[in-house]
């Protein structure tokens, strides 16, 4: 069935599940853990925009 432009349901597929069913449906995604030095490694080159870049300071707005 084809919605018009704007109207189709917007509704994530984990909306609502706790972490350990999120993890879950991401292992069966086919997803994989990803170890700490990746982690921190990604985080440094921007990845993950949420942390701050090492070395500076914040602040809650």
């Amino acid at each position: 069935m084809k919605l018009p432009r704007g109207e189709a349901e917007c509704v994530a597929k984990t909306d609502g599940m706790s972490d350990a069913e999120f993890d879950r449906w991401v292992e069966q995604q086919g997803g994989e853990p990803v170890s700490k030095e990746l982690w921190e490694k990604l985080a440094k080159s921007g990845i993950f925009p949420e942390l701050p870049p090492r070395g500076t300071k914040t602040r809650a707005a």
